[in-house]
């Protein structure tokens, strides 16, 4: 009997095999009952009586501070205000219709990728990434406003995400189910 006693005590995790105390107060350890708080700790996790301290030290000290600037998306150091550009955006021209369209082409943007173009003067403007192959790629000359254009002046967009699994880049996660 108290070696099935000792057995289920061993497969419930509570006595380990290499217990380094005597005989004697092995036996006294395992004949004493568990009490009904040891049982919720053990299998009762998400009531709070029995919740974890959410305020560990090892915790606070393995996460970084958040940083105060989010960072910039192609350089990855901390944004400044002065490296923001104002972008001209032209609509359809439907009166319910609030989407964008591309400056040279006049096609709607919808999920084709996108270049901004911005030039030293005049406005900036958004232009599809064929358009921009097609025809200022190969003279780096802006067609709406003739100025010889660098490859700072562009910038390609990235694109936005949803919160559907389809778009974007899908990060898993290896379930751990818990034994409860």
């Amino acid at each position: 009997q108290q070696f099935e006693q000792s057995q289920r005590a061993t497969q419930a995790g509570l006595v380990s095999n290499n217990n380094k105390l005597p005989p004697k107060q092995q036996q006294q350890q395992q004949e004493q009952p568990l009490s009904k708080s040891d049982i919720l700790k053990k299998t009762s996790y998400w009531m709070s009586q029995v919740a974890p301290d959410h305020h560990d030290a090892n915790q606070d000290a393995s996460q970084p501070p958040p940083p105060s600037r989010p960072l910039s998306p192609h350089s990855q150091q901390p944004l400044r205000r002065k490296e923001f550009v104002e972008v001209t955006l032209e609509r359809c021209s439907k009166e319910n219709d609030n989407k964008v369209r591309c400056a040279l082409s006049h096609k709607t943007i919808t999920t084709q990728p996108v270049v901004l173009i911005h030039p030293k003067k005049g406005k900036n403007y958004i232009v599809l990434q064929d358009m921009y192959e097609q025809l200022i790629q190969p003279t780096m000359i802006c067609p709406l406003t003739d100025t010889k254009l660098k490859s700072k002046h562009i910038l390609k967009l990235q694109k936005g995400k949803t919160g559907f699994a389809s778009s974007g880049t899908v990060v898993a996660s290896q379930y751990k189910p818990t034994m409860t």
